[in-house]
Order: C-alpha cells, then structure tokens, then sequence
C-alpha cells in the first residue's frame, strides 16, 4: 500500500479535472452492467444474507443492474429487490434515496430495505426469514408489487418515513 500523499501526487491532477462532471445515462447504464458482471461492490452483509436466502431455497443475485443502479440482491422471479443500508440515512440524502426507490419502483420492483448499523450486532437469520415471509406476501398478494417495506438490522419493521429512504 502506498501512503496516502503519493496517492494524492499521482492522482490529484485527474481528481480535480473530474470534479464536478457528470456522467451520461448511458455510461451509468454501462457502469451499473460492468458491476454487475464482475459482481463488484458486493459487502459482507450482502454475502452473508445472499447465502442465507439460498438455503432457503430462494432464487437470489447480486447486484442485478435496474437502469444505473444496481439492486444488493435481486429475487429476479418475483420481481424483489433487497437493499441493505449500513449506514444511518443522513437529511442530505434524502432526494437520492428517494430519487433510487422511485427509479427501482417504477421498473416494477418491489424492495425491502434493511438497515443495519456498519461494524454493529445484527440477526442475519432472523432477516432471512423476514425476507422470506416479504417473498411470500408478494407472491400472494399481487397489490404488494411495486412497494416497499423496511427492516431493522433484528428483522424488526421500521415505520417508512421520507427519512428512512435507502441511499
């Protein structure tokens, strides 16, 4: 590993040309493709949840591209998207978080958010089974699709609120 100011005298000249740019939809499309087929930004979390789902036999991807984003774990036949928030949703990023579920929503995913505090205690089996019973109601339910619900990190509802939006 380097130290931190070699890595800022050689890469401090192309930071501060890209700053303030911003990238095409077609080239967030291809980037959120790009992640999904070298599964990158994949986090512990998601590993542990991901495996959890397929012993209970569920069909699950990871990091399914929907437009520029990409869905923590995807239940593709049914159309679910889990994400798992590790952070504390913060007031400035309200507008995006909103602005990603109402994206994700509108291409006929329903999602479950899952927040869980990064480097903090969590039930990893008793979300698995809240995720489970999530499935079921959507299968059961088809007036379920299209919407959201939200989960501690003890697999215990969260009251949905403009603050409690995923990142």
């Amino acid at each position: 590993l380097r130290d931190r100011q070699a890595v800022e005298r050689q890469l401090g000249t192309a930071w501060k040309t890209r700053r303030g740019q911003s990238d095409s939809m077609a080239t967030k499309i291809a980037r959120a493709k790009t992640t999904y087929e070298r599964l990158l930004k994949r986090g512990s979390f998601e590993d542990e949840l991901a495996n959890l789902l397929r012993v209970r036999n569920v069909l699950v991807s990871q990091q399914v591209p929907v437009g520029r984003y990409n869905l923590d774990l995807a239940i593709s036949p049914l159309r679910v998207a889990v994400e798992i928030c590790t952070a504390r949703p913060r007031p400035d990023s309200g507008s995006a978080a909103r602005e990603r579920l109402e994206e994700i929503l509108d291409g006929g995913w329903s999602v479950l958010v899952i927040f869980i505090d990064h480097g903090g205690r969590w039930n990893p089996s008793g979300i698995a089974d809240r995720v489970v019973a999530f499935l079921d109601e959507v299968r059961r339910q088809p007036t379920t699709r299209r919407q959201y619900g939200m989960i501690g990190r003890y697999g215990q509802s969260i009251a949905t609120s403009s603050k409690h939006l995923p990142r």
